[in-house]
């Protein structure tokens, strides 16, 4: 209303609250109290829909049960009441909002602030950089690329146990499916921890420096002469062997 420039006011609420605002709002109309002034040509209340405010679950759920929700600290109720196409990242940011509105300390390692998904941003698109870049020697391992996978989708888009499951299937033969399992399921509750997802991209990282890629690349030459010229020395321990 101050910035003039609006003249007509629409709010859509729940079934069983119609009545209410519509009372409350129009109420204080062209009338100045302790809360300010506001005078609109028409303020109309529309109802969403039928809502069983006693229902459990998404069906039941209300703006008053997901504060409820932030008030508790109970993060997976409170994402019931966000629509699904909604990300997990975007899915946080708006529950840190709500608590900071309501003036709630969130537990520590868990919210997402812009500088936090600035810098997991950078790290995930550095990593993606230099898988892509053509090597003879992987700069991660299967089992680091099956995490980076796990890590990249849990903070990005959202996507379901099941797709992501199948693309480190597409990615990593080395690891069985109940190992992908384990490690989707350990991933999709540490992404709920910023500072989690930080200190392991910063480890796959720091896997793919120069020194590390020349090391596995040696060993990697070393095995393929063994067993091109001397492949009795497969069987053999390291131990066993001379220095020559």
């Amino acid at each position: 209303y101050e910035q003039q420039k609006y003249s007509k006011v629409i709010m859509i609420v729940g079934s069983d609250r119609v009545r209410e605002f519509d009372a409350f709002l129009n109420k204080y109309n062209d009338v100045k109290s302790k809360h300010g002034y506001y005078n609109f040509e028409s303020i109309d209340v529309i109802s969403a829909g039928e809502r069983d405010p006693d229902a459990e679950g998404a069906s039941g759920m209300s703006a008053s049960k997901m504060r409820a929700a932030v008030q508790e600290g109970n993060y997976d109720l409170f994402k019931m009441g966000v629509p699904a196409g909604v990300s997990e990242k975007n899915c946080h940011i708006l529950y840190n909002a709500v608590a900071k509105g309501m003036n709630i300390n969130i537990k520590e390692g868990m919210e997402y602030t812009t500088e936090d998904m600035e810098e997991i941003n950078s790290l995930i698109g550095e990593i993606d950089i230099l898988c892509k870049e053509d090597r003879a020697i992987p700069i991660l391992r299967e089992d680091q690329i099956c995490e980076f996978l796990f890590l990249k989708e849990a903070v990005s888009e959202g996507i379901s146990e099941e797709d992501i499951l199948e693309k480190a299937k597409s990615k990593s033969r080395g690891l069985t499916p109940a190992q992908r399992r384990k490690m989707a399921i350990r991933m999709r509750i540490q992404a709920k921890k910023p500072g989690f997802i930080k200190k392991r991209l910063r480890a796959l990282k720091r896997a793919a420096t120069k020194a590390v890629i020349a090391r596995r690349s040696r060993k990697a030459a070393i095995k393929m002469v063994v067993k091109k010229f001397f492949p009795k020395l497969r069987t053999k321990k390291k131990s066993e062997l001379s220095m020559s």
